[in-house]
């Protein structure tokens, strides 16, 4: 039996939008193990939603971190800069900013975009 991977990514990309929570994140772990830019890009709009509750968010950006790990960051530069916007973020909720800074940890940014992350938040905190 051969199953149509881009079709699974689709339904599970869809899901991320419209499932309840468990399901949210059960498709973003999903995710996280498809050698695709669109399954990445899914799970950081996903992590990125200021809207989305803070445990689906915190998964989300495990999973992201994950995928960054196994495929390279495949991330749009406004998708990356969504996960720099979080990390700094005074007003994020500790253990999301915690997450999407192990997803950026990964994402191998270049040498001016880190620079300029490490004098925005004045080191470490």
């Amino acid at each position: 039996v051969v199953y149509n991977v881009s079709r699974t990514r689709q339904a599970l990309a869809g899901a991320l939008k419209t499932g309840t929570d468990d399901v949210r994140i059960a498709c973003a772990r999903a995710l996280a193990v498809m050698p695709n830019a669109d399954a990445q890009q899914a799970i950081a709009d996903l992590a990125n939603d200021g809207t989305a509750d803070a445990k689906v968010r915190v998964a989300a950006y495990v999973a992201l971190s994950e995928s960054v790990r196994k495929f390279g960051n495949q991330l749009t530069d406004d998708q990356a800069q969504g996960v720099v916007d979080v990390v700094t973020s005074s007003d994020a909720d500790q253990a999301i900013r915690d997450a999407a800074a192990q997803a950026l940890g990964g994402m191998n940014l270049p040498s001016a975009k880190a620079k300029d992350l490490i004098l925005s938040t004045g080191g470490m905190d």
